[in-house]
Formats: structure tokens, sequence, C-alpha cells
């Protein structure tokens, strides 16, 4: 059985295009072809492109007729972006940074010169790619934040529909164990050890405070850990926080004794939230001094719901604070 050419070989690679597809990948398609074929063939795809086909090509010493065929040019080096856009952006953008490409020279050839890194010249030319690929990341034009949440909403989604199993398996694996389960299992274990109020109301009542309780916590962790870079500074400023918001959730003081000037830190701790449904779900019952206990400790029956209300919000409050903090960290770089 005789073997296929080189030319061969490429032709049915090449035949992917009969299925007509949206997107095609093409590795330096015109490797081994001569000057005529290999520009019949990119004028082929620029054609494929024009009927809003996307068509992602790597091309190995085009020539200059080839070169000027493409819409769009991505520059690689050194596992950097150094440029991303039209021709004649790449041009002027290189002719901005003193790397002016001469009027009879190939542009491509150009590139792969000016980003390549030369043999005894290496800590030279490995500077010149750096500042150029520096320079490309901040005249990049950014889009809107809500731009990319849109796309990486719409990736996430897409994912799940393709990959519904293994998606079903991570959220199994990571969300319901640490935020669901572990709390179950908490109040399993210490509720009847502890001797609280023998009822379905207040055992389930329960459950679902500690479950607001652990979520809000783990909130608050995941605020510290994406606004600070290093454990030291996570823990120099997390529990001094911790602390003060223990302090005012009503556990280690009685409210009414605390100062006007630090009063209101209370309305931030979820302890508070979280020891005010506690104290008014386990004296759900209990007609003799239910009142007189629970106002003795600045409490109310009535703010049952805003309990559960606030610590959503704060929920929700340090989830934003932690992206704008992770954002921030991320401008810096």
């Amino acid at each position: 059985m005789r073997k296929y050419s080189h030319g061969e070989q490429y032709n049915c690679s090449l035949s992917e295009i009969l299925t007509d597809p949206p997107l095609l990948f093409c590795d330096e398609p015109t490797t081994g072809l001569d000057s005529y074929n290999a520009k019949k063939l990119v004028k082929m795809m620029k054609e494929m492109a024009a009927r809003r086909k996307t068509i992602l090509c790597t091309i190995h010493q085009p020539s200059s007729e080839v070169f000027a065929m493409f819409d769009r040019l991505l520059l690689l080096a050194e596992g950097r972006i150094a440029f991303l856009g039209s021709s004649k952006e790449a041009l002027e953008f290189f002719d901005s940074l003193n790397h002016k490409c001469p009027p009879t020279f190939n542009p491509a050839d150009f590139y792969i010169h000016t980003l390549a890194v030369l043999p005894g010249h290496e800590v030279r030319s490995r500077d010149r790619i750096k500042r150029i690929c520096n320079n490309f990341a901040v005249s990049t034009i950014k889009p809107l934040w809500i731009v990319e949440l849109y796309w990486l909403l719409w990736r996430a989604l897409l994912d799940s529909y393709r990959n519904p199993a293994m998606h079903s398996v991570r959220i199994l694996q990571k969300i319901i164990p640490g935020f669901i389960v572990d709390p179950i299992a908490f109040c399993l274990i210490c509720y009847w050890m502890v001797g609280l109020q023998q009822y379905a109301y207040q055992f389930f009542m329960t459950i679902l405070i500690v479950i607001f309780t652990a979520n809000v916590s783990s909130a608050c962790g995941a605020m510290f850990s994406a606004i600070f870079e290093s454990i030291p500074y996570i823990m120099l400023f997390l529990i001094p926080f911790d602390v003060v918001l223990l302090i005012s959730g009503g556990l280690f003081i009685n409210l009414q004794t605390l100062p006007p000037w630090i009063s209101w830190v209370r309305y931030l701790s979820w302890f508070m939230y979280s020891n005010e449904a506690l104290t008014v779900t386990q004296w759900t019952g209990v007609t003799n001094i239910r009142d007189q206990v629970i106002e003795e400790y600045s409490f109310s029956p009535k703010h049952l719901p805003m309990d559960f209300a606030f610590m959503i919000s704060l929920y929700a409050i340090f989830h934003i604070i932690g992206y704008i903090g992770l954002r921030v960290r991320a401008k810096k770089k």
C-alpha cells in the first residue's frame, strides 16, 4: 500500500471544508505548496470568511501577497501577545515603538525578525520583546465588564448544557457538602447534645439558620481572599474584623451596654443576626418568661424575617466587594 504524498495529506485534511463548518482551524495550510497554490488556498479561505465563517490560521513564511489577504493578525512572542488587530494597525503599532518596516520589506518577515530571540543577543532580544508586549497590553482597549460577564456566563451555561453530568457531579462535590451537608451534620451532632427544644420547628429552623451563617462566613472569607494576595495580610485584617463582629453579635456582651459610637457595628455582624434568630427560635413556645428573656438580649421576635434578609444582603455584599477587590488586583498586574 503506497504512502500519501505531503500534498495529498494536506488535501485530505482540508476536506473538512466540504462539511461547511462554522469554525475552521488551519495549522500552516500553505506548508509544502508553491506560491501559486498557497495564494489560491488562502484566497479560498478568505472567500469563506466573507460568507461569515470564522477561520483561525497559522501561516509559515507567507509571501507579501498572501499576508495581505489576512483580515486580522495575532503575533505571539515568548508566550505573550505582541499584537492583535489588522495588518495596517500592526504597522502603525510597531512604527510607534521605533520598529519601522521598510517599504519594500515583507511585513511577515519583519515581524518574525523583530520578535525573534537572536542567537548571541538573547538578553537584548527578550528586553525588546518584553517592551513590545507591555506596550500592547496597556494600549489595548478592554471591553466593558458587563460584556466580559455576559460572554463568560454564556460560555459557562453552554458548557453546562453540553456536559450536564459533569457539572452535576461538580455541584454535588463542591457546593452541597461544604455549604449544606456540613451544617446539617453539625446540627445533627450538636443539637441533641446541647439539649435544645425537641420540636420539629425549632430543629429545622436551627439547621436553616446555621446554613445561612456558614454561607455568610464563607462569603466573608472569600472577600478577604480576593482582596489580599498573601495569607499573612489576610490574617492581619480578617482576625480583628471577625473579633469585632463576634463581640458586637451579642454573644459575649449585652448589646444595650455598647456605647453609641460602636453600637452600629452590630448591623454588620452576621453573628448578631444568627444569634437573634436562634434565640427567638429556641424561646418560641415558652410562654412564661419568653418575652423577658428575648428583650434582655435586645432582641425581638418581629426581627426574625429581617435577620434572614440581612444575612442574605451581607452574603451578596461580601461577594461584590470581593469581586471589586479582585478586579483591582488584576488591573495592577
